[in-house]
């Protein structure tokens, strides 16, 4: 078996779950989407948009792999967020916009990964500036359960 199958099938359950997610979100009032839950991230929204965020990070980091993943060239062009608490969007149907398009570049990079791409150790700095080096497939596996598995 491929060590890449792995990748593709968290990316594929990844896609589905925020489907449902959204689609559960998207039938909220729009002051319980707003209202602070006292979580981490405050609101609902604030939480989606958090996992849009780290997703966002997470992907950049990604597409200075060598192999130049044309499906992260939507990510490479996005600007990168200043903080995990960062609202992108302030609306439910903007920010599931945005989440279905980056579903769809990670379904497209998941499955553009070939095996010996996953020999590369990512070299990236954390939000606080802290230099760290990651096998990329530890970081591939770990990531593709995106909104599942945060682990910024």
């Amino acid at each position: 078996m491929s060590s890449t199958n792995p990748i593709c099938l968290m990316a594929e359950y990844n896609e589905w779950m925020n489907a449902r997610l959204y689609e559960a979100a998207k039938n909220l009032p729009i002051e319980e989407l707003n209202a602070d839950r006292k979580a981490f991230f405050g609101s609902i929204l604030g939480t989606l948009n958090h996992l849009v965020v780290a997703d966002t990070i997470w992907l950049k980091r990604f597409a200075v792999h060598p192999a130049n993943y044309t499906a992260l060239d939507m990510i490479r062009d996005l600007p990168t967020p200043k903080s995990l608490d960062q609202m992108l969007f302030t609306d439910i149907q903007s920010l599931a916009k945005h989440r279905k398009s980056l579903d769809q570049a990670i379904m497209e990079w998941a499955h553009a990964i070939a095996e010996h791409d996953l020999d590369y150790v990512l070299c990236y700095s954390n939000m606080k500036g802290i230099p760290a080096q990651k096998n990329f497939f530890s970081l591939g596996v770990c990531r593709t359960g995106f909104s599942i598995t945060i682990l910024v």
